[in-house]
């Protein structure tokens, strides 16, 4: 049983090593290396301001009594994003957000 567990691993070691040869080819004279492009940093773009709140989310559905309807389709939001938060007690809701501009 050790000799059929040494001759497979040395098989293995020696396929892993013949696999892992890489053939190295110097350039010619004259030959030009092909150079790739820089990559170029994306242009920051500035966000524009958000409306965000009760009110906003109101006046852009064309059913807004779904936004207080508990079995309203999900395209209506769950109302998290409508919820401000309390940062000294994570999870706790503070207050509703009726009306803010994010910019």
């Amino acid at each position: 049983m050790k000799i059929a567990a040494v001759t497979l691993m040395s098989v293995c070691l020696m396929s892993g090593a013949a696999l892992a040869q890489e053939e190295l080819v110097a350039r010619q004279q004259g030959e030009s290396a092909q150079l790739r492009p820089e990559p170029k940093a994306p242009a920051y773009t500035q966000p524009s301001p958000a409306i965000q709140g009760i009110v906003a989310q109101a006046v852009r559905t064309s059913q807004p009594w779904q936004l207080v309807n508990p079995l309203a389709p999900k395209k209506y939001g769950n109302g998290e994003e409508d919820v401000s938060r309390n940062p000294n007690a994570p999870g706790k809701p503070k207050g509703f957000i009726l009306f803010a501009l994010n910019w």
